[in-house]
């Protein structure tokens, strides 16, 4: 009776991951690119004694914010598309409001670890190095 919803799920679930996957390397393009636009900024930070915990900090929570910002903005959008998909059911379970802080929460811990490699060589970066070529 559901073998075509079975399909469907199983078909949103491969595009999910592959979106996921597009979504990670974007992300890390863009942390590269905005590592290095920044590059300057944050070798005079080290300089005037700025941690790389700091710089860390600095690099990730630019990239927390948009996260933020756009989980804020899919997760009314998720819960009236999803409540929308449930009213055709005659058996349908409630929505909980914390399926949506472990999706946004998730979606922050990727986009972490996907630019904690490109936010850790920014901040390894070597003064004179970085000031050699300006």
């Amino acid at each position: 009776m559901y073998s075509s919803d079975k399909q469907i799920k199983t078909i949103i679930s491969q595009f999910t991951l592959f979106a996921i996957l597009i979504s990670c390397v974007g992300l890390l393009s863009l942390a590269a690119f905005i590592a290095e636009q920044q590059r300057k900024s944050l070798v005079l930070r080290k300089i005037h004694g700025a941690s790389m915990m700091r710089i860390l900090s600095i690099l990730l929570g630019n990239f927390t914010k948009w996260v933020l910002i756009s989980g804020f903005i899919a997760i009314p959008l998720a819960y009236i598309a999803i409540t929308s998909i449930f009213k055709n059911y005659a058996y349908h379970t409630e929505v909980s409001w914390w399926i949506f802080v472990g999706a946004l929460v998730s979606a922050l811990v990727i986009a972490a670890l996907t630019v904690f490699y490109q936010a850790l060589k920014a901040a390894k970066i070597k003064p004179v190095d970085a000031l050699r070529f300006e």
